[in-house]
């Protein structure tokens, strides 16, 4: 990988170290052996995005770094199901697509659905915590299937 572009992304804006991330939530055996040393060597230090008409910049060390590149490769993997339902998430369903990673990549307590609960109503557009980013918005499950 000498010389590599880790930033390049490909037609869908996604980086090779998030569609190593987006193989593992579908492979215990890619999270589990192949995807630590790709972590190594292309995780990102950080993401920069917009939300709420900020730019905000996620470092690697902050648990919504994780959660929301999580969330952004299972969307684009569920976007392709037929299923409304497919791209819907909950702190558990979170907690069972990371439960494959090792410790070292996410720590134990991170992919536990009380932390992730904590994370995602603390970073949720609306919020008043003072750290929140306003990067996720609830939405009630059966509010989505009856419009359809």
């Amino acid at each position: 990988m000498t010389g590599a572009d880790a930033d390049l992304t490909d037609t869908y804006g996604l980086t090779a170290w998030q569609n190593a991330l987006q193989r593992s939530l579908t492979s215990k055996v890619y999270a589990a052996d192949i995807f630590p040393a790709l972590h190594e060597m292309l995780a990102p230090g950080s993401v920069d995005l917009m939300a709420d008409n900020r730019l905000i910049k996620l470092d690697s060390a902050l648990g919504e770094f994780m959660l929301f590149n999580v969330l952004l490769v299972f969307f684009r993997l569920a976007f392709n199901e037929s299923s409304l339902s497919a791209l819907l998430y909950t702190a558990t369903s979170i907690e069972e697509l990371t439960a494959n990673f090792s410790n070292a990549i996410i720590p134990g307590y991170r992919k536990k659905s009380v932390y992730i609960s904590s994370l995602l109503a603390k970073n949720e557009a609306g919020s008043s915590h003072p750290y929140g980013r306003m990067l996720f918005k609830r939405k009630a499950y059966w509010a989505l299937h009856a419009k359809r």
